[in-house]
């Protein structure tokens, strides 16, 4: 039954800009630039797109909450594994010494701020101390918890076959020692990361499957069982989201089919109002799919509402998100150059450089220049 089980979940994947989706943009330049300045401007366009895939997905999940789609990543699955410690470090210091659970659970701490600060060395040892301790007193729950930190490390670095024997050995322990049900939010989310995997490694086929029975899933918790919490709500929307965006993929190589596009909108669509419902409208979640909606706009080719989504976009980063404000500019700039408003995707992109370099985002900022360049090359060319 498990085999079944798990051959199900390998196919199911995380939030992120699927590597396909860089033909959407392509075809968007194509469509929509002038005749004679196609090269330039689908290098402007195609860059936003392709430049959130470069680094791989972890970026986007690093401090996580499904962030922009994982839910508190040591938090959320602590009580399914069992681990009952308090996190709390005042809970620790009000001791007079710790015990061997205290010293496991802050060592497991340590590893996850060494993770978020990008420290992997520091991780790794933090977390073999871990292991080592709960091995000599057989907690296996704890070690299930380790086993899981592990696989997101090893996501994190790009080592996808470890993260994949890693996730799929959490899945087994979490099923079979743990009696955790198949369809509980904690395997789903490892099932979108699992899917997420095989779409990094080219078996997109396999991944938008895995996409499908994760949205069915959580759909049916939510439509037909009455389940609403937080959690199962995300993992909703994260799952309906990475599939609009396979579908998206799938519709934009070669000649762009409108039909699928015209689903991914749907899609995408329905993973906003999951995203909205759990955590409200201006949440980073429902703003990056609000940002592919606009994205989506421009290849059914309404470039102006696709324009004015971004806007609304801006809007949201500026008072709630400003570290996302660079990476809006950027892609709104884009679609500027696309309209042969150079001035315009000047500007926005001179400010999008400005406020990269505050928040360190070095990609943006790289975009950024290129966007300035190429709206000055392209203005030349027009005189």
């Amino acid at each position: 039954m498990y085999k079944r089980a798990i051959n199900s979940y390998s196919r199911a994947f995380v939030f992120y800009i699927s590597p396909t989706f860089k033909y959407s943009c392509q075809n968007i330049a194509n469509r929509f630039a002038p005749s004679n300045l196609i090269n330039q401007s689908q290098k402007s366009f195609t860059s936003f797109c392709s430049s959130r895939v470069k680094d791989g997905v972890w970026k986007l999940y690093s401090t996580s909450r499904f962030s922009h789609f994982r839910s508190k990543s040591f938090d959320a699955r602590r009580n399914v594994v069992g681990l009952g410690f308090s996190l709390s470090l005042l809970g620790f210091f009000e001791k007079k010494e710790l015990t061997t659970e205290d010293k496991i659970l802050m060592e497991m701490k340590r590893a996850i701020l060494a993770i978020q600060e990008g420290e992997i060395k520091k991780a790794e040892s933090h977390l073999e101390k871990a292991w080592q301790m709960s091995s000599d007193e057989a907690l296996e729950k704890v070690k299930t918890q380790i086993l899981d930190i592990r696989a997101n490390l090893a996501f994190q670095v790009g080592d996808l076959d470890a993260a994949e024997k890693l996730f799929k050995t959490v899945c087994q322990r979490l099923v079979y020692h743990q009696a955790v049900p198949v369809r509980h939010n904690s395997i789903v989310e490892i099932s979108i990361k699992l899917s997420q995997i095989l779409a990094l490694k080219g078996n997109f086929e396999d991944s938008m499957a895995g996409f499908q029975y994760c949205a069915d899933t959580q759909r049916e918790k939510i439509e037909k069982e009455g389940v609403n919490d937080e959690d199962t709500l995300l993992l909703a929307a994260w799952s309906l989201h990475s599939l609009a965006q396979a579908y998206l993929g799938k519709g934009t190589q070669g000649q762009v089919n409108l039909n699928l596009v015209k689903r991914a909108s749907d899609l995408a669509k329905e993973a906003y109002s999951y995203a909205a419902k759990a955590i409200g409208p201006d949440s980073q979640q429902a703003l990056a799919i609000s940002s592919d909606l606009a994205s989506i706009l421009a290849l059914q080719g309404d470039v102006d509402a696709a324009l004015e989504k971004y806007k609304e976009c801006e809007v949201i980063a500026a008072e709630k998100h400003n570290y996302l404000q660079p990476a809006i500019h950027v892609n709104t700039g884009s679609l500027y150059l696309q309209k042969g408003n150079y001035d315009e995707a000047e500007r926005l992109c001179k400010e999008a450089k400005k406020l990269a370099r505050r928040f360190k985002d070095k990609e943006s900022a790289t975009r950024a220049e290129e966007c300035i360049m190429r709206s000055n090359s392209m203005r030349q060319q027009k005189i």
